[in-house]
């Protein structure tokens, strides 16, 4: 019976509730259509207009009229709690994740004429996006599960599309996480855009749009590609990520508006933690600081809408402090207090007297005078901590005075990285442990009433006013929590060794950025060497050990006399500056721009040419990016020793005016000399241009031309005539005709440079009469005949005037350190090759001489006509006989002895191996470094195996490059084995040395380890993935380049470790133990040989791996042996 009678009043009380609630719906008062936001809680319970919502040009508007109180750009909360507080705050809308908070908030939003930003919860169950399944075959509407949840939907929209305070649309709330954080999938993304194209159809009159979770590049590129139907990309973002949103978002292709569908502080996953892995919490002040940082960006940026600060109200989430504006945490006698979070809008919107009633926190230290920061701290059990919290206030009218409230909790079991939107346990008060010093801002922490563990400790600070102001609370607070732990830490300070040289990078790379990245997203440019150790630590980076936090001893106690009270600070900007991020004190210092031979050359070079387009690592750069901006990438990271590189602007004395400037563009003359010069001329003739330098620009370049044209051609003045008219006087004195062919830095050069050097081949129907064959002299013909560059008929080259004995006069081979040595050298070693059409004539068979003489005919490099070769002279040196002696017989030696030596010639006759400059040397060079990959059917006896008297002998066989036979080793010709490595020729044998830093051939080495034998596998086909830095040494000094010496054979070349193949494993591109072991083996065994004494010098890549795996280090198995 008792239980009929209470089920009696439960029911009448129920139905007096709904009957209060439709009388407060039903007689609410209407406003005027043209509604302005409200500043204060007058305005309650006027009804807002039901004229379509939209955005145009980036501001929402209705009626054709911008609205918010910064029009265009709506300012709210996530959630619907305390309207009258936020509406006395300033504030003008809600934001709602789910269907079921609908209802609730537009009866809040009628009473204080708030806008809605209206959740359409989507579910979040991978199952439902999992590509192949039933849910997501190309036909969309298939799924009986989607055409379900899309009624659902589409119920909520019908009933409040029509309500004057809906703002718009967001389907789906962080429904990546899941799936796939950073991109998601395709299905995950058209089924996004199959629910809002439903939702646009059915309410034509709102925007719609999605929050996402944060706004990694890939996503937001699938978003554009895969969500037409999306007209507002919000994203849920938090601390450092808060930065740039806008710009970023257009640098992936999103141009339409965009929201902060939630804004605030660093969450528990990305921060550092202490060496019990508990997360360290930032105190509500700083957190304010993100709430201002993202208000600023939204109100400048013009494509941003909204801004929705995160949380109004109070949850759980790994802390009882982490988020929420409001306390309600009634175990720690929070009561609505209204906390410091949000204060920077407070600032910006509130009332404007309210500013002066505030509280926040300074600082916080243990045992006396040990700052914790966000380390927190240890104690010995039994320890009394002595704990003192540093507040901060303006004085105001009807202030009841300030104090401090002290509760301890054991640390949440919840990982500080679990999903957020999985509710969490909150952690209980363990009452009697920590007790406030009697009227001050101290307390004393009992440790020998709690069991060794892990703990968090909150200090809340706060004032009370009377009188107040309406709807504001008359008390407000700013907390801290601080995680500590009972007993001995396991931890390490390191002071050398990889982790500290990567922690001294990290800080270097966040002061220079301004913000952190990984491995340290946490972490800020004031951060202290502790904290960015731990945050390595937390992402297993380097091989950081857990950061020691303040540790407090077993006998320590607390004194409660001269105990820290509250400071007051009367001038409110002054105290407003505690939400202004600490100053970055960084210089960044000259600028250079990296040149060949320096570390960040090569560097810079990798990451334009490959590094930008394979690893995510580097966002800011695409396929437009510049030298400088990969170099300022690379500066930025605090990588390879690169330099803050120069800029257009960093070095110009004199701006040129407006009005007389004109940067070169193609195909102007102009153009291609500062093309020219540019390109080749600084690094080839520095002292015709001693100002373009390294750091110079094209503007730099293209002023030179102008500046130098004048000086050049008064010189010639002299040659010519005392009379100084014009320039143009010396051309009939230079030839015997009226004839004269140009010479830098003449237009007439340019223009003919660039014919021969591009125009023919890119352009052959302009000029038809340049072919091929053409010389120098007839591409400045048909300039001349065009009237074009101011060219002249050209003088006919020498070797068309004298006689033959003449040009044997003027010949020369040329050699080291000359120009047209290495121009020759490299037309030989690449040019032919790679730019064929631009010298047809000089083929695979062509020599030394024919490579010179193509460039002679090209007036390049300097060169003169190379000298024909003489046979007696490359007989003459083999031997030791007399010049004479080796002349005379040899016409009489095959008469003598024609049959005896019939077998035995190719013995008797006298050997000789090449040497430089001779073609023949170039040729076997050619063909032991690229001819026998490029061309192994023409040569199929030289091999990978080959020595270079094979190659010579190879040449010799088929009468190229004037080869004789090459001397073989005195191994061969005895009947002895063959060693070990290849025999080279006499003048290249040497002791082994394996080359170090800074020498060519170690960068030659390192470019053939990390790209030679992945990019060009045929040229090098003996260095292949399991291939030791000895091996790619060995590959070059096989070749003879850079310089490099046989190197010295290594350890594990006898190593008989067996490998369980069966379990073994060598890592591949994208696993982080590829990329772990490819560092080991680039730069960590020189840069930290105590840190892996066992990777050497000679180790391969499964010697690397192996000391990885042994170190548990980057998820690295242990590695096959290859056959």
């Amino acid at each position: 019976m008792a239980l009929d009678k209470r089920f009696v009043v439960a029911l009448a009380l129920n139905a007096l509730g709904c009957f209060l609630v439709y009388e407060f719906v039903s007689l609410s008062p209407g406003i005027p259509e043209n509604r302005e936001p409200a500043p204060s809680a007058k305005n309650a319970g006027r009804r807002l207009s039901a004229t379509k919502i939209e955005i145009v040009d980036g501001a929402f508007t209705q009626g054709g009229k911008k609205i918010g109180r910064h029009p265009g750009k709506i300012f709210g909360v996530g959630g619907n709690d305390y309207t009258a507080l936020a509406q006395e705050l300033g504030f003008e809308a809600f934001r709602t994740w789910g269907r079921d908070q609908l209802p609730w908030a537009m009866i809040e939003a009628e009473r204080a004429s708030f806008f809605v930003m209206a959740g359409l919860d989507m579910t979040r169950d991978p199952r439902y996006y999992a590509e192949g399944s039933e849910h997501c075959s190309d036909d969309l509407e298939a799924s009986d599960y989607w055409k379900s949840a899309l009624r659902s939907i589409l119920r909520e929209v019908n009933t409040y599309k029509s309500d004057p305070h809906i703002l718009m649309w967001l389907v789906g709330n962080e429904m990546e996480i899941p799936i796939d954080t950073k991109a998601g999938n395709d299905c995950l993304w058209k089924r996004v855009n199959w629910v809002a194209g439903k939702v646009k159809e059915e309410d034509p009159d709102h925007p719609v749009g999605v929050a996402l979770a944060g706004i990694a590049s890939p996503k937001v590129k699938k978003m554009v590609e895969l969500c037409p139907n999306i007209e507002v990309l919000g994203t849920n973002i938090y601390g450092n990520e808060i930065r740039d949103v806008g710009e970023r978002l257009r640098k992936d292709g999103w141009t339409k508006p965009w929201a902060f569908t939630e804004c605030g502080a660093l969450g528990p996953w990305e921060v550092p933690q202490t060496s019990w892995g508990a997360p360290m919490e930032q105190s509500s002040t700083e957190k304010g600081r993100f709430i201002m940082k993202g208000l600023r960006m939204c109100d400048d940026d013009e494509m941003c809408v909204s801004f929705m600060a995160f949380l109004w109200g109070w949850k759980w989430e790994k802390t009882g402090t982490w988020f929420g504006l409001i306390n309600d945490w009634t175990e720690a006698k929070g009561f609505s207090f209204l906390n410091d979070i949000g204060q920077p809008i407070y600032d910006e919107f509130g009332p404007e007297e309210q500013k002066a009633f505030r509280i926040h926190i300074e600082g916080f230290k243990v045992d006396g005078d040990k700052s914790v920061d966000h380390l927190g701290f240890a104690a010995t059990k039994g320890a009394e901590v002595q704990l003192d919290v540093l507040p901060v206030a303006t004085p105001f009218d009807g202030d009841n005075g300030a104090w401090a409230w002290w509760v301890v909790t054991r640390e949440s079991l919840v990982h500080a990285k679990s999903d957020a939107n999985i509710p969490e346990e909150t952690q209980p008060v363990i009452p009697g442990v920590v007790a406030a010093c009697p009227g001050s801002f101290r307390a004393k922490l009992q440790t020998s009433m709690l069991d060794e563990g892990r703990y968090r400790l909150y200090v809340f600070v706060r004032r009370k006013h009377e009188g107040g102001f309406e709807h504001y609370p008359e008390t407000v607070e700013a907390s801290l929590a601080v995680p500590f732990y009972v007993g001995e830490q396991r931890c390490e300070d390191v002071t050398s060794g990889y982790c500290f040289d990567e922690v001294t990078r990290v800080m270097t790379s966040t002061k220079r950025m301004g913000y952190a990245m990984w491995p340290a997203e946490g972490t800020f440019p004031h951060s202290d060497f502790k904290e960015v150790q731990a945050s390595l630590h937390m992402v297993n980076h380097a091989g950081c050990p857990a950061a020691c936090s303040v540790q407090i001893p077993a006998d320590a106690t607390t004194d409660c006399s001269e105990a820290p009270e509250v400071r007051y600070e009367a001038d409110v900007p002054t105290i407003q500056k505690l939400f202004e991020p600490p100053e970055n004190p960084y210089v960044a210092g000259e600028c250079h721009t990296a040149v060949p031979h320096e570390e960040c050359w090569y560097s810079t070079k990798w990451l334009m040419e490959e590094g930008r387009f394979t690893t995510p690592d580097f966002p800011e750069l695409d396929e437009s990016s510049t030298w400088e901006e990969g170099q300022l990438a690379l500066y930025h990271r605090a990588r390879n020793n690169c330099k803050k590189p120069c800029t257009g602007d960093e070095g110009r004395s004199e701006p040129k005016k407006s009005e007389d400037c004109h940067t070169s563009v193609e195909p102007e003359d102009c153009y291609w000399a500062t093309k020219w010069l540019m390109d080749e001329g600084r690094w080839t003739n520095p002292e015709w241009f001693p100002e373009v330098t390294a750091e110079s620009t094209w503007e730099d370049a293209q002023e030179e031309p102008t500046t130098t044209k004048e000086p050049e051609t008064t010189t010639k003045e002299p040659e010519t005539t005392e009379e100084p008219e014009t320039t143009e006087e010396p051309e009939p004195e230079t030839t015997k005709e009226d004839c004269y062919t140009s010479v830098e830095p003449e237009d007439c050069f340019w223009g003919t440079k660039w014919l021969m050097d591009e125009g023919r081949w890119k352009h052959p129907e302009w000029f038809p009469e340049v072919t091929a064959e053409s010389t120098w002299e007839d591409a400045q013909e048909a300039l001349w005949k065009r009237g074009q560059n101011g060219c002249h008929k050209p003088c006919a080259p020498e070797s068309e005037e004298t006689p033959e004995t003449e040009e044997e006069e003027d010949c020369h081979n040329s050699v080291p350190p000359e120009d047209c040595y290495y121009a020759t050298k490299w037309l030989m070693d690449e040019g032919r090759w790679k730019h064929a059409h631009a010298f047809p004539e000089v083929t695979a068979d062509s020599t030394w001489a024919d490579a010179q003489h193509a460039l002679w005919k090209r007036s390049e490099g300097s060169c003169k006509k190379p000298c024909a070769p003489e046979e007696p002279e490359t007989t003459k040196e083999p031997t030791t006989e007399e010049p004479e002696t080796t002349q005379e017989p040899e016409p009489e030696e095959p008469e003598t002895t024609p049959e005896p030596e019939e077998e035995t010639v190719p013995k008797e006759e006298p050997c000789y191996t090449s040497q430089q400059p001779e073609d023949c040397f170039w040729g076997t060079k050619w063909l032991m470094d690229e001819g026998r990959w490029v061309y192994p059917d023409a040569f199929p006896e030289v091999t990978a195996d080959s020595t270079w008297e094979d190659a010579q002998e190879a040449l010799w066989k088929r009468g190229k490059n004037g080869c004789q036979k090459p001397c073989r080793p005195e191994s061969e010709e005895s009947g002895e084995p063959k060693p070990e490595e290849p025999a080279e020729p006499e003048e290249l044998k040497e002791e082994c040395y394996t080359s170090v830093p800074h020498e060519d051939c170690y960068h030659a080495t390192k470019w053939l380890m990390e790209e030679g034998r992945w990019k060009h596998p045929d040229a090098f086909p003996e260095v292949t993935a399991e291939s030791s830095w000895e091996d790619a040494q060995r590959a070059l000094h096989n070749r003879g380049e850079n310089g490099c010496k046989l190197p010295c054979p290594h350890d594990s070349d006898a190593e008989t470790e067996e490998l369980d193949e069966e379990k073994c494993h060598n890592s591949v591109p994208h696993e982080d133990c590829y990329y772990a072991t490819k560092w080991l083996l680039d730069e960590g065994r020189y840069k930290y040989p105590d840190a892996f004494p066992e990777v050497k010098a000679h180790s391969t890549w499964a010697d690397a791996q192996r000391a990885l795996w042994k170190r548990s280090k980057d998820g690295c198995q242990k590695p096959c042996r290859t056959a």
